[in-house]
């Protein structure tokens, strides 16, 4: 039995990649967290499954999950190594997940969000190395490309989908909330990685689904955070008496603004509008508990 095991979850389609295509200091995943357990001499199980085949248990004494064409930090094991020595009660290790475009999309809209999609980092953790995000519900990191504790991971059973009315999300906040049980949330900038995405893969579609699941993800953490008689009220606040909040609240991100070229404003404001569209639906799913037909 080694101490660490790794699962690489396959993706239905990768792009190819050389290495003049990746950025300085990360490697893709698949290869680099190979070579970090054999240069460190740490003896990792490493394991490539889609993510049904995923354990309900495990036998090391802490478990990473990533994705197989993710990019890793080349000093990510390493890191990782130092910080179980210190911290002896976590339940989870994270880190930031930005995105490395192999090209950026064309249209002006979906370039826009390229940088927040799927992605996760502290900004204002720029000063320290690590944090200790145990409670703090609103900065809990996607359930991808992170270590998890064998106590915490067997006892909840497995890292299991958040499934939502339209399916499943990329992120599982109630995974992170259970967690807790069993240790800290610790976070890293030591511990980042990257999406690898490319353009025939990011589309429209995938952009309206995000901002579902990001809505609906926002939602379950607002009713990890109050009472049943809260919520209802927040309902009634937020979608009957002013609307206009959860926009303002939420949705600041996206904007319409003079930079956006005369002949891509049309299209800019439809993909807009559609954008906070879904992600109002997912919210409201959430916190109610209602499905939208």
């Amino acid at each position: 039995m080694k101490d660490i095991e790794i699962f690489l979850l396959l993706n239905d389609s990768s792009p190819d990649l050389d290495s003049l295509s990746t950025p300085s200091g990360y490697g893709v995943a698949s290869d680099e967290l190979k070579r970090q357990s054999r240069v460190y001499n740490l003896g990792c199980d490493i394991h490539t499954v889609s993510r049904s085949q995923l354990p309900d248990t495990v036998d090391s004494k802490i478990v990473g999950i990533f994705n197989a064409d993710s990019l890793i930090n080349k000093r990510y094991l390493l890191c990782l190594a130092s910080l179980h020595n210190m911290f002896q009660d976590v339940a989870v290790f994270c880190g930031s997940v930005t995105n490395h475009f192999l090209a950026k999309p064309a249209d002006t809209f979906l370039s826009s969000i390229a940088d927040i999609y799927q992605s996760y980092k502290l900004d204002s953790i720029s000063k320290y190395l690590v944090r200790d995000i145990t409670g703090e519900v609103d900065n809990y990191p996607i359930t991808t490309n992170l270590f998890i504790s064998k106590p915490a991971y067997n006892n909840i059973g497995g890292l299991q989908e958040l499934m939502t009315p339209r399916g499943a999300c990329f992120s599982n906040p109630n995974f992170t909330k259970a967690c807790e049980e069993y240790g800290r949330i610790i976070y890293s900038e030591n511990l980042s990685t990257k999406n690898l995405l490319y353009n025939p893969s990011f589309s429209m579609n995938d952009a309206c689904r995000f901002f579902y699941d990001l809505g609906y993800i926002s939602g379950l953490k607002h009713k990890m955070k109050t009472s049943e008689d809260e919520n209802y009220d927040f309902i009634w606040d937020i979608f009957v008496e002013s609307p206009d909040s959860l926009d303002h609240r939420v949705m600041g991100r996206i904007f319409f603004d003079g930079s956006i070229s005369e002949d891509q404003r049309s299209a800019y404001a439809q993909n807009s509008a559609m954008a906070k569209t879904v992600y109002q639906v997912g919210f409201f799913e959430a916190v109610s508990g209602n499905v939208i037909l």
